[in-house]
């Protein structure tokens, strides 16, 4: 009687977190982006461009994303930059709006850097996201919690 207790009533306790679970998903895609600048100016050598940025997003992602990005132009040629945009689309087949924030590198043949979403709403309030990206691609693993 003690076993068959057991195996009943809290067996089932056991399954539960992973029924709750949920798992990663990954994705991939192309974008492309526009800006204007809004202020430049110099700094220990550094040019330093604020600009209003756009982007079109297909793939896993798709939709437009509009923010704010600083590029920092070294001296070397190298440019560091990061910004952060508002996401509008879907995301997965999901609807709804996302912060997307990154950062990253260029040079005068190659971009590179990394993004997450963070403060979602519509059907991405519950998404967790990171990727990187290329040029003209990305890559990105996420997962909507429950």
């Amino acid at each position: 009687m003690k076993n068959s207790f057991f195996f009943i009533f809290l067996t089932p306790l056991f399954l539960l977190p992973a029924a709750f679970a949920t798992s990663s998903s990954s994705g991939s895609g192309t974008y492309s982006a526009s800006s204007t600048p809004t202020s430049v100016r110099t700094h220990d050598g550094n040019t330093i461009v604020d600009s209003n940025v756009a982007f079109t997003i297909a793939g896993t992602i798709s939709g437009t994303c509009t923010g704010t990005e600083r590029d920092v132009i070294h001296p070397d040629g190298m440019v560091t930059f990061r910004g952060s945009c508002t996401f509008s689309g879907k995301f997965a087949g999901v609807s709804g709006t996302t912060q997307l924030n990154y950062r990253g590198t260029a040079s005068a043949t190659s971009v590179q850097g990394t993004f997450r979403a963070e403060d979602g709403s519509g059907g991405l309030d519950d998404l967790e996201a990171r990727g990187t990206f290329t040029t003209t691609t990305y890559q990105v693993e996420f997962q909507f919690e429950d």
